[in-house]
């Protein structure tokens, strides 16, 4: 028997946000899209729900990417669980050891002049 898999798409504005489990990704030169959406199986059949999409441009999607991995890296602080983050975590304490070492450099050649 041949399943067809389904997209839709739900206007997410009303009532609580949906918890999502899948998420699609497109870009172009100058735009990354993300599709986050739901994966159900009724019956064999797969149904994909898209719930949101947006798109960021190429140049922030750094800042997007930073903001999300500093709200993982605070919800593992925050419920002292782990989801994945220590990674993370660890090179943004070498980074910020890293940028402290380099302020004491400039602070001791700047006492020295």
């Amino acid at each position: 028997m041949e399943t067809k898999d389904t997209i839709s798409t739900k206007n997410t504005l009303e009532g609580a946000p949906p918890n999502i489990n899948a998420m699609r990704i497109g870009m172009d030169e100058n735009t990354i899209m993300l599709e986050f959406g739901t994966i159900t199986e009724e019956d064999g059949q797969k149904k994909s729900f898209i719930q949101s999409k947006v798109q960021v441009p190429a140049k922030s999607l750094r800042g997007v990417v930073e903001r999300i991995v500093a709200a993982g890296i605070l919800y593992e602080k925050k419920f002292q669980t782990d989801v994945g983050f220590k990674e993370f975590r660890e090179l943004a304490k070498k980074k910020k050891k890293k940028k402290k070492d380099e302020d004491n450099e400039t602070k001791q050649v700047q006492d020295h002049q």
